[in-house]
């Protein structure tokens, strides 16, 4: 089984909070599918409910690409608009060739 990882670290929530501590997140997942088959999360807050998303989503046999485009709540006063789940689901998945020519 060839496995890559993605790491990340992030701010949980937006730098203009009172509290905005780093989270660091960690994803195993298999190289040729990209589904996910582990995770590590460290972070001086509690962040249980990120892990459970995590271990949902390797229960359920998903892929980075999934992960990348995960719909999470999203309050502009409280957090950003893209979770730091969907920051790691998307470093694995492969840039997209933009210089195709526009057919007319």
């Amino acid at each position: 089984l060839k496995v890559e990882t993605v790491t990340i670290t992030d701010h949980y929530r937006p730098e203009f909070m009172p509290t905005f501590e780093e989270v660091t997140l960690k994803v195993v997942y298999e190289q040729d599918s990209r589904r996910m088959l582990g995770a590590q999360v460290i972070s001086k807050v509690d962040m249980t409910q990120s892990i459970n998303t995590l271990s949902v989503c390797i229960q359920n046999r998903m892929t980075s690409d999934q992960l990348a485009v995960l719909d999470f709540f999203f309050q502009p006063h409280y957090n950003k608009p893209w979770n730091f789940l969907n920051a790691a689901g998307l470093q694995p998945v492969p840039a997209i060739e933009t210089n195709t020519p526009v057919q007319s």
